[in-house]
Parts: C-alpha cells; sequence; structure tokens
C-alpha cells in the first residue's frame, strides 16, 4: 500500500497536542478525490478459509505472507477487501514498520481446520504480533484474534500500533465512499460499494486511540491521502497520524485507525479485529458489532468443528490420506460457493499488483473444466454432496437451456463472463453426472441430451483447447468430447433412447479411430534448445478447420499434422510450426479411456514430453511447463 504522496491545496488543519509532540489533526471529508488506480492484492496466498457449511456466513478470506489479503463477500467470486495490514511504530517517532514486509510464518494449527495462525515480527524493532484468523460461523464477519507483543524490555506503551484497511467493494474499487461510524458506543470504520448495495464494517475490540477529543480513525483516497500517505511525510513530523477525515466519498478508498496503546505498561496486549459484511450499513455494523460481542473462543470452537465434520467425512485412502490431503480438500471445498455449489478456478487474480477493475474476475470465475477437475477429486475423497451440487449447479445454472452449451467461464451466478466455446467443457459436465451415478444424471438426462447433441454437432473441432488460445484439432478437447458422448450414450440407454445412444457412439468411434492421424507427427522437432532428438509426439494443436459437410468426413481436418502448419501463440509467444509445440494435453487420453496408458503413441509422446518441457525445481522435485514457446507467465522478476 505504499505509493507516492499526492497533495492539493485547501487542507483545513488545526493544531493539537498530544504526548508531548504536536500532532495535527484534518477532519472533515477527505479532498482531492479520487484516488490512485485500483489494483488487486498478490496472487500469492498463504492461507484460505471459511466457515464450512455454515449457513448464516458467507464470508471467504485469504492471506497474503502473514497478512489477512483479498476477502470474498456475498459470494465466493466478489472481492470486498483488497487486504489488511498492522503498522507499527514508536512513539518517539523514528520508525515505521509496514507488517507485511516482515518477518512472518503462518500455520494450521489444527490440521483438520482451515483457521490459521500467523506471525509477524520484527525483532531490531522489539515486537511481535500473534494472529488468529477465521470467520465467525454465526455472521458474516472475519475475525483477527490478536495478541501485541513488546521484546526486550519494551511495553506495550512504547508503540503506536495502526491498522491499514483497504475495501475492494464488489468486485470494483474505483467508486468505493467510506465513513466513519460511531454505533453503540463502537467506532466503525465503513465503506460501500459504488451502488450502496455491499458494505463493510471494520472494527476493533482495543479501541481507537483519542487525541484532543478526536477519534484517530480516516479515510482517505488510495495514495492520495490515506493512512500509509499520512504516516510517511513530514506533517512536519515524520510517522505521525495527522488526518482524521470524517468519509472519502465515490473513489479508490483506503481506511485506517490507530489502535490505543497509550499508557499501556504491559508487555503484551491482546484484542480482536473484525470486519463485518452486509447489504446495509446497518447490517454490516451488526455482523460486526455482534461477532465483537460473542465468546470468540466458542465461535472459534463451533468453526473447528465444522471443519472436523467435513473432514471425517472424507476418505482415508485405506489409511494413507496425510495431512496435505486433507488440506488440499478442504481448499476445494473453500473454494466452492454457499449458495449454489459452484466452485470458482481459484481465489485470487493473476499479478493482481498489476491488474484493476478492468479485470473483475480474475481467477475467481467458474470455468466448467476446473470445477469438473475439482468435482471429480472431491468425489475421490468421499465428498459426493459437494460434487452433486456442483454438478447441478453446471446443468440448471450455467448451460444455456436452448443450445446446451457452456461458456468459457461465468460469475457465480451463471453471467458469463468470457463467452468463447471450448468443447472440452461441453463434455466435462457430462463425465462428472456419469461419474456421480444414476440418481444424479437421471435427474439430468433432458440437459445432458442437449449437451451431447451440441457436441456431435460442434466438435470435435475447438474454437480454443484449454489453454484459451488456439483454434482447432486438440488432445486433451477431443479426448474429453469422446468420454463425454461415451458417458452421454449409457445415460441415454437407462432412459430408453437408444437412437441418440448410437449417435453418439457412432461419433466417439470415429473420433477415437482417427485422432491419432489428427494430432500426431512423426516430423517435430520440438526441443527449445535447438536440436531434434525424439519427433514421434501428439502435438499441442492442429490449427486446421473442419472439412464440413456430409458425415463422418465433414469432422476430419482440411489438413493432418505436416511441416507448413503453424500455429500462432499467444502473450507475444510468436509463430512456431504446430509439429514442434507440445503440451501434456495427450495425457487426457489415458485419463479419460480413450487409449491405453501402453499405447505406443502414448509412450513416445511421454518421452517428448519429459524431454522438452520437463524441469526441477528444488532438490528433485519436477515440475512442467504448460507447452514449449509458452508466453503466458511470469517473466524471470515475477512480473507479467
Amino acid at each position: 500500500m505504499r505509493l507516492t504522496a499526492i497533495f492539493g491545496a485547501g487542507f483545513c488543519l488545526t493544531a493539537v497536542y498530544g504526548g508531548g509532540v504536536g500532532v495535527a489533526q484534518t477532519t472533515g471529508p477527505a479532498p482531492n478525490c479520487c484516488g490512485m488506480a485500483a489494483v488487486h492484492d498478490s496472487s500469492q496466498k498463504s492461507m484460505v478459509g471459511t466457515a464450512v457449511n455454515s449457513a448464516t456466513s458467507t464470508v471467504y478470506f485469504t492471506g497474503y505472507r502473514g497478512d489477512v489479503s483479498e476477502i470474498y463477500y456475498p459470494t465466493v467470486d466478489t472481492l470486498a477487501t483488497a487486504n489488511m495490514e498492522f503498522l507499527v511504530g514508536d512513539t518517539a517517532r523514528t520508525f515505521l514498520d509496514e507488517e507485511k514486509n516482515q518477518n512472518w510464518t503462518v500455520t494450521q494449527p489444527d490440521p483438520r481446520s482451515m483457521r490459521w495462525l500467523a506471525v509477524t515480527t520484527n525483532p531490531g524493532h522489539n515486537w511481535r504480533i500473534t494472529k488468529t484468523i477465521f470467520s465467525d460461523p454465526s455472521n458474516n464477519t472475519l475475525i483477527q484474534r490478536t495478541t501485541f507483543e513488546a521484546m526486550n524490555g519494551k511495553t506495550v506503551g512504547d508503540f503506536n500500533l495502526y491498522l491499514l484497511y483497504k475495501p475492494y467493494m464488489k468486485n470494483a474499487a474505483a467508486n468505493n465512499s467510506s465513513t466513519t461510524v460511531t454505533s453503540g458506543g463502537q467506532t466503525y470504520l465503513v465503506a460501500s460499494s459504488g451502488d450502496g448495495s455491499e458494505i463493510s464494517a471494520l472494527g476493533s475490540s482495543l479501541g481507537w486511540n483519542v487525541e484532543n477529543n478526536v477519534t484517530m480513525v480516516s479515510n482517505g483516497y488510495y495514495g492520495v491521502n490515506d493512512g500509509w500517505q499520512d504516516l510517511n511525510v513530514n506533517n512536519p513530523t515524520p510517522f505521525a497520524m495527522w488526518w482524521a477525515y470524517s468519509s472519502a466519498p465515490n473513489g479508490n478508498v483506503a481506511q485506517m485507525g490507530w489502535l490505543n496503546t497509550a499508557g499501556n505498561t504491559a508487555t503484551s496486549v491482546a484484542f480482536d479485529v473484525v470486519v463485518g459484511f452486509g447489504a446495509t450499513q446497518a447490517a454490516a455494523i451488526a455482523a460486526a458489532s455482534n461477532t465483537l460481542g460473542e465468546d470468540l473462543s466458542a465461535q472459534q470452537s463451533l468453526y473447528d468443528n465444522a471443519w472436523h465434520a467435513y473432514a471425517a467425512g472424507l476418505s482415508t485412502q485405506n489409511g494413507t490420506a496425510d495431512d496435505q490431503y486433507y488440506l488440499s480438500a478442504m481448499t476445494l471445498k473453500t473454494m466452492q460457493d454457499k449458495t449454489n455449489g459452484a466452485m470458482i478456478a481459484g481465489i485470487g487474480t493473476p499479478w493482481g499488483y498489476a491488474e484493476g477493475d478492468s479485470d473483475a474476475g480474475g481467477y475467481h470465475l467458474v470455468w466448467s473444466r476446473d470445477m469438473y477437475k475439482f468435482a471429480n477429486a472431491l468425489i475421490t475423497a468421499g465428498d459426493t454432496v459437494s460434487a452433486t451440487s456442483a454438478v447441478n449447479w453446471l446443468f440448471n445454472v450455467d448451460m444455456n437451456e436452448s443450445t446446451g452449451r457452456f461458456p468459457q467461464n461465468s460469475y457465480v451466478n451463471g453471467t458469463p463472463n468470457w463467452n468463447a466455446t471450448q468443447m472440452d467443457e461441453q463434455a466435462m459436465p457430462i463425465v462428472l453426472a456419469y461419474r456421480l451415478g444414476p440418481s444424479v444424471y437421471n435427474s439430468l438426462w433432458p440437459k445432458i441430451r442437449l449437451t451431447a447433441n451440441y457436441i456431435v454437432t460442434n466438435g470435435p473441432w475447438t474454437q480454443e483447447e484449454r489453454w484459451e488460445e488456439t483454434s482447432g484439432y486438440s488432445p486433451s478437447t477431443i479426448a474429453a468430447e469422446i468420454a463425454g458422448l461415451v458417458d452421454a450414450a449409457q445415460i441415454a440407454l437407462e432412459n430408453g433412447d437408444a437412437d441418440d445412444a448410437g449417435t453418439w457412439l457412432n461419433a466417439a468411434d470415429y473420433w477415437q479411430q482417427n485422432v491419432t492421424n489428427w494430432t500426431y507427427t512423426a516430423q517435430g522437432c520440438p526441443d527449445t534448445r535447438n536440436y531434434c532428438n525424439i519427433t514421434s509426439t501428439y502435438i499441442r494443436i492442429n490449427t486446421s478447420p473442419a472439412q464440413g459437410g456430409p458425415l463422418p468426413a465433414g469432422w476430419n481436418p482440411t489438413a493432418n499434422p505436416n511441416p507448413s502448419m503453424v500455429v500462432n501463440i499467444g502473450n507475444n509467444g510468436g509463430a512456431h510450426r504446430a509439429i514442434d509445440i507440445v503440451d501434456g494435453g495427450f495425457l487426457e487420453f489415458v485419463r479419460m479411456g480413450v487409449k491405453p496408458p501402453n499405447d505406443s503413441t502414448i509412450a513416445m509422446s511421454l518421452a517428448t514430453y519429459d524431454d522438452v518441457i520437463r524441469e526441477t525445481i528444488g532438490a528433485n522435485s519436477p515440475a512442467w511447463f504448460r507447452y514449449n514457446f509458452d508466453g503466458y507467465g511470469e517473466t524471470n522478476d515475477g512480473g507479467p
């Protein structure tokens, strides 16, 4: 949150004095609307969580390093908070530490709960902060139980402790508003979305510092007169809070409060920070107030016990399940929306510091491909309930009811975001339904029929393959299409529709019998080190269009892989021979049952795949690039 300060004329300053140091409070609405351009927080997450299966709490939280990062409310795709962190200074005002830049650890004290323990510290400046982070199962509130410790002979009163909070309401920060509200003896920092339908309320059990009868909380415009700017300019004293703006309307806002540690001679102080959410200001404040008034130890137990119950229902994998297994399953469950079962692809935005309001969805959108894989993993883990909820969302909310088509991705309410057609995303919902069995797929049969007919009519060619860049004939896409049609045929037979079953099986057979001709080459030179060693492999994609016309010949591409075929790689990856570009898509042939694992083309492709794009990370951890010459991903300095 450190940005260059921008100032304008017109400040109204009133000099007051406290603690022997001049401190000027500038009150009233913040001037100089409307703040610097909005940006998301980091996509790196050190924690994620939610009150699992709670009907009264729809808050989903994340963390970056040792701090609370993005919070989502009221659905798992709707960002409400960018970040929250402490700033620590001494009362002599000789330093100011930003918490996220200090030493930190994040641990999971209970391996069967998504409650987190975060510790940040600066031993050189003699302080440590320990936070227990979870969400309230009984209210729409994020809870941060905090202990501030003074070390090496210091006391709590030797420090100034500030809480910096960055709203990002309803996936957009550019037109938020913030204000200070006193209710029930508590002072809250309240923020609202541009349309006023999403509200947050930040409060603390410790209370805020008061200087000359002014409660030291402030609302400002991000990068202009927010709390970070206040503390880091010489006004004329550095590291002093001078501004106590009562509101900052219609801009990119940030909020800060100076916590009350004045005169505290103890070596530690424990307190709670809460962020309540609601559809109205009253509801958000009520959520925060209710949480502050609760027995938070009891709420923590409720939170933990709900996760314990969820974990207890998972398969132990014949006794081999370890803590990483349970964490993985619980993370997937965290990313499932509680209102309707949709599962987002990721709870963040890639390269968030470089992305703003124009990238409202980030990865916190639903791709039916990602959702299939997540739900499929949960089935393997023993959670068929969540998977059933997911597949019902796919066919009842996401699918176009007139065509049977699924969009590229969408919001939790089913509104498409990107709307290209990816044919594997048409087939995977059918495969998921089939795996869940007749109690699930028979009720979805009319919609499955629509989608299967859509696949036969429009496949096997795809507008985009799984990397969302190129049209053509993709091994991974065709594998899913074949599996989807075979599964749909079985469902059709159970529902008395032999005609459709026959049509779909004929298409699946033809595609299975021809996919090697369509996507395999013995002429490739895929090595990124510019020498050829293995040349027989499945390629990433055959970029030819379909022949069209009478079937089955109309399904064929206009050309099979050859040295003249070019693929233009997205994200400035350049133009390359299609027969030189490989990825792991061919592995879907085995996963989907299209080819046996000992098929010679699979064996040859696996050798090429490992030789060209496998890397070793650390001592002995294998990893694979998406494909050679890929233009998408981080630069060497970590940027987009």
